[in-house]
């Protein structure tokens, strides 16, 4: 029943990172629909001499269709961020490669150019819509190999041309540089975040979560439509081993107790807290109540098997606890919120003397 949890991800920042991009990837598949769109519906007022491939048929289907319909899939939140990644760089490489080609057949056949500015500008927008640095580096490279190649292999060579080709790259570097100072900043404030959270829901003496954080953690199992049960342990006669043995072995007894939680709760379901002074909590959330009883009493056997530091051999510490079960509102009652069971047979107490500090 007490399972050992699965670790956190190591890549769990980049996975937020990349989640949170999912609206810089919608604002920009609406503005380069809008360009795209642009293209078809104003190409008389933009250029003299437009390129037959703008208007054609095949020609939207596949610049203005499918490209546009992978950018506004990448955005949804089905898209895991490794797909929803993939799906925005492919639209933008279909994209390039369709600006490519226009700008390369209207060179060729003497139309109005299409500016190399404007296959750059789409490329650009994977700066900004929360790509891992690992991966934005090689897919920017890799799009501007594409327009290189295809600027170099199927457009005329000219001074001016190599120089538009130059100065895009140019543009490309200096923001590629700032991503990855975006990445990094982004990274150490999310880090700072996710510690001055956990400080503020975590106990400082024990290191188990606090009396908010179970707070937080009992109403949202309690939401759930699945049994929950719910342990409060006790040391009983605390005050008296305080003024006894002083406030310092009293810490030290607490700080034991929560460290052996903390090592003998792993299952993501189960979880201790420190209420108040020497009260703590264990919550079971969708456990049948044999295994509760099973897991509450190896936890009561395992804290009276602890090295308690009291500093005296015939120091005694014995806890008391009750666990109760909290039923799911009933298919006739929707609406109702949980609560303790109150049939005697629905609650369990017990009582036993631990095992002496020593």
């Amino acid at each position: 029943m007490l399972r050992r949890a699965v670790n956190p991800r190591s890549d769990e920042f980049m996975s937020a990172y990349v989640d949170a991009g999912r609206w810089y990837k919608a604002e920009i598949a609406i503005i380069m629909f809008g360009a795209v769109g642009g293209l078809y519906v104003f190409e008389r007022l933009l250029f003299e001499d437009p390129a037959p491939m703008v208007n054609s048929w095949p020609s939207v289907m596949i610049g203005f269709g499918l490209a546009n319909a992978l950018r506004l899939a990448s955005c949804f939140r089905w898209a895991v961020p490794t797909w929803s990644t993939a799906l925005f760089i492919t639209s933008v490489y279909i994209d390039v490669v369709w600006l490519m080609v226009i700008r390369a057949v209207a060179v060729n056949d003497g139309h109005d150019v299409l500016p190399i500015i404007v296959p750059v500008a789409f490329l650009a927008s994977l700066l900004i819509v929360h790509i891992r640095y690992v991966i934005l580096v090689p897919a920017m490279l890799a799009g501007f190999a594409m327009i290189a190649g295809i600027e170099l292999f199927a457009v005329p060579s000219s001074g001016p041309g190599l120089f538009d080709l130059m100065t895009s790259g140019a543009i490309i570097v200096v923001p590629l540089i700032s991503a990855r100072f975006h990445e990094q900043q982004t990274r150490l404030t999310w880090e700072r975040e996710r510690r001055l959270d956990e400080l503020s829901m975590t106990d400082a003496l024990t290191g188990l979560a606090n009396r908010r954080a179970f707070d937080a953690r009992i109403a949202a199992a309690l939401a759930e439509d699945s049994p929950v049960a719910l342990a409060v342990l006790d040391v009983d006669d605390f005050k008296v081993l305080n003024d006894a043995l002083g406030h310092a072995a009293g810490d030290d007894t607490l700080r034991t107790i929560g460290r052996f939680l903390t090592g003998s709760i792993t299952d993501e379901r189960v979880f201790a807290a420190r209420l108040s002074g020497e009260e703590f909590a264990v919550v079971w959330s969708g456990s049948g109540r044999s295994g509760v009883i099973e897991d509450a009493e190896r936890l009561r056997s395992g804290i009276g098997a602890l090295e308690l530091p009291s500093g005296r051999a015939d120091a005694g510490v014995t806890m008391s606890a009750g666990v109760v079960w909290f039923a799911p509102p009933t298919s006739d009652e929707p609406g109702r919120s949980p609560s303790p069971t109150a049939t005697g047979g629905d609650r369990t107490s017990f009582e036993s003397r631990l095992g002496s500090t020593r």
